[in-house]
């Protein structure tokens, strides 16, 4: 059980990661598609109004023939190809290839307020009926709730941290600084600039770091955190470092 905890930590980490970072996607969503993501949300978010565009958007195609998805089940069937062992009777999956998933358009809005060391940006995840390739957009999204976001820019290094969650500046500083003494190995590699962290529910977050480019690291440059039930927005003494198998625990409370 404890080793399916550190996977389920481990693949919490990694999900911040992919595409967390607001980098550029070679599948982005059409111009038509964004149009009409943001006309759906502004009516629940009216502040998104003030965003002037998008930083970063990413189009996860859908698979399978139209109407092929359950209604109101986002989890992709998938057909596996197997072979078989040589001199066994034991098959192994070559790949997994989804019968039918739904397109998925992951959109990074470019801040829309801003102060001296921070901006106010935000980040939607939304889906569609699996549809024709060839079928013009815009298409039928549906988005689940807006996660705002900051950018901040933190004294000492040139990138700003995305920030999903509420810290103050003297916390982000302390949460850079207890990262990175664990993370210090003494190599020239090793991550010296803070790229994100992520509040999560009950008290748990995780810093992600990597280099003065601002880019992440790889799966051992993040550092976990754990807060008192009182102390999730106070100060940074409320906070403690913690390693992954007991970060692992409790998610999976």
């Amino acid at each position: 059980m404890r080793d399916w905890r550190l996977l389920a930590a481990f693949l919490a980490v990694m999900g911040n990661i992919v595409f967390a970072q607001d980098q550029a996607s070679p599948s982005p969503v059409s111009p038509e598609d964004l149009l009409a993501i943001k006309a759906n949300l502004v009516e629940r978010y009216p502040e998104l109004a003030g965003s002037p565009g998008y930083l970063h958007s990413h189009l996860s195609p859908s698979y399978g023939a139209p109407g092929c998805e359950k209604d109101g089940d986002e989890t992709a069937t998938a057909a596996i190809a197997w072979r078989g062992v040589a001199g066994t009777r034991e098959l192994t999956p070559v790949a997994v290839t989804p019968t039918c998933r739904p397109p998925v358009a992951d959109v990074f809005f470019a801040p829309f307020r801003e102060s001296s060391t921070r901006q106010d940006g935000a980040f939607v995840r939304c889906r569609a009926p699996v549809t024709d390739r060839a079928t013009p957009p815009p298409w039928d999204w549906t988005c689940g709730a807006l996660e705002f976001r900051q950018y901040v820019r933190l004294e000492g290094q040139e990138c700003t941290v995305t920030l999903v969650g509420e810290l103050s500046d003297s916390q982000l500083m302390w949460f850079k600084e207890a990262g990175l003494a664990t993370l210090d190995d003494g190599s020239e590699n090793r991550p010296d600039t803070l790229v994100k962290v992520h509040i999560a529910p009950g008290g748990r977050a995780n810093a992600i770091f990597g280099d003065r480019n601002c880019l992440p690291g790889s799966k051992d440059s993040s550092a976990f955190f754990l807060a008192d039930e009182e102390g999730v927005r106070a100060s940074e003494e409320t906070w403690r470092l913690v390693d992954i198998q007991e970060w692992a625990d409790q998610l999976n409370r």
